[in-house]
């Protein structure tokens, strides 16, 4: 049922590695909170990296730990755990580099770098969308219907967090709610909020592997 283009493994060639896999998750709000923001300006407040370490993968991350602006420590640590020349891979890369296009503006000490990593950015949704079919993805080339079909082993089920409009909810309630939450619930909240991200890199090193398969086969 699964038809693949043969030039899967040609456009997949021209990634160089060693690769980091991102994926950020964002919170808005429509009074603007922080400086040089507007209403409904996507704030990134939380990312996963799963970076290649020859054979292994390493996996950093970052959590804003309060209410105040995110965006500096978050931009120096993204600096940091994305350090290098390998290609930063994405799904629907438009939204990561828009992120950090917005991070770019807002710390301006670390344009350079952070520019640095949008021009590395590539994105594994068109490799799926121009050289992949099959039925099950129902005309969706969404991660949540693509992982299932082609990496099955690779699932959502478990978290208590297993979406991103759950989790954009869960990250406003937990940093910018009316009233602290207590600390027990803070730092399950927090702990669902960072397994959930790590899964949606994890699956992008999965789909990433498989897609390599189907090219070699």
């Amino acid at each position: 049922d699964l038809v693949m283009d043969p030039g899967l493994g040609g456009a997949l060639d021209q990634w160089v590695g060693p690769f980091v896999y991102l994926d950020f998750e964002t919170v808005a709000f429509a009074i603007p909170r922080f400086p040089g923001s507007t209403p409904w300006t996507k704030i990134p407040v939380q990312y996963s990296a799963h970076r290649e370490e020859g054979s292994r993968y390493s996996h950093l991350s970052f959590l804003a730990p309060d209410d105040r602006d995110p965006r500096p420590a978050l931009a120096a640590a993204l600096v940091e755990h994305c350090a290098g020349t390998g290609a930063i891979v994405t799904y629907h890369s438009s939204f990561e580099k828009s992120c950090l296009r917005g991070l770019a503006e807002a710390v301006p000490t670390l344009q350079g770098p952070l520019m640095d990593i949008h021009e590395r950015v590539v994105d594994l949704e068109p490799m799926v969308a121009h050289h992949v079919y099959h039925p099950d993805f129902l005309g969706s080339f969404s991660l949540k219907i693509v992982l299932p079909t082609l990496c099955p082993d690779v699932t959502y089920e478990g978290l208590t967090i297993a979406d991103g409009s759950t989790a954009q909810l869960e990250l406003a309630r937990l940093l910018y709610g009316e009233s602290p939450l207590p600390s027990p619930e803070r730092e399950e909240l927090r702990a669902a909020l960072l397994a959930y991200c790590e899964r949606d890199t994890w699956a992008m090193v999965v789909l990433h592997q498989r897609l390599k398969e189907l090219a070699d086969s």
